[in-house]
């Protein structure tokens, strides 16, 4: 038994080295131009979809930047409407998490509170 597992260890590194290879170049990049960027401010609208589930929100910088983005039907528990909603009166901080598909929408991938 172990005399065929050192005969079959050279084909087996071959194969995982071509799966690793595989997976990292070429593929598919899910129809987003860029990897995940940051983008902290102040939340300054809010649409909800439901109750718990966000549609989008418009986060404005400290110079006064301004970008909207979608949830595309994603959940983020902490991060309610509501939750939003009492982030944007009161005034709260937040920092998006966030991706650019090809034609130019931003989509969160997580969100959460900036330090005060």
């Amino acid at each position: 038994m172990f005399k065929f597992f050192l005969k079959q260890r050279p084909k087996l590194s071959v194969i995982a080295v071509m799966l690793a290879f595989g997976l990292n170049c070429g593929g598919d990049d899910g129809g987003f131009r860029t990897s995940e960027a940051v983008f902290e401010g102040l939340i300054t609208d809010v649409e909800a979809r439901t109750l718990l589930d966000l549609e989008s929100i418009e986060v404005t910088d400290d110079d006064g930047n301004s970008l909207e983005f979608h949830a595309a039907g994603q959940r983020f528990m902490e991060f309610t409407p509501s939750h939003v909603r009492e982030h944007m009166l009161q005034g709260l901080g937040v920092i998006v998490t966030y991706r650019e598909s090809d034609d130019g929408a931003l989509y969160i991938v997580g969100i959460r509170d900036r330090p005060p």
